[in-house]
């Protein structure tokens, strides 16, 4: 009898917790790589890469996560910037130690993206030295 009682909350706490963990699984996942499924597929086969060469290198970071904030940010530079210009300020990126890549995130919350496109790669590439 105890046996039963035990593999029946066993098994309602499996059932109970295993969408949680699907949900929560499912979210970090969609938060790995941001969406350029609306770049031109020649600009999305040179965005995809650079993209996860930066997830790697906030990976590499100490202390830094992929808050949603950031995923949005990079997000955002991927639907508002011109191609050309979004490669030069992913590759920007890339050089960015911790501060200047909390400081870029930062001007974005403060309205960097409002500004032309070549205000926001000049940014990006004087954070980059």
């Amino acid at each position: 009898m105890v046996y039963r009682i035990a593999f029946v909350i066993t098994l309602a706490l499996g059932l109970f917790l295993l969408p949680a963990g699907t949900v929560s699984a499912q979210s970090h996942a969609s938060m790995t790589m941001p969406d350029t499924s609306s770049l031109p597929p020649g600009i999305a086969k040179k965005v995809e890469p650079l993209l996860q060469q930066m997830m790697d290198k906030m990976n590499g970071m100490e202390g830094m996560s992929h808050p949603p904030a950031h995923m949005q940010h990079l997000q955002a530079l991927i639907n508002q910037l011109p191609p050309g210009i979004l490669i030069q300020v992913l590759e920007a990126m890339l050089e960015f130690d911790m501060p200047a890549m909390m400081q870029f995130h930062q001007a974005i919350e403060e309205g960097l993206l409002s500004q032309p496109p070549g205000q926001i790669l000049n940014f990006a590439q004087a954070l980059a030295q």
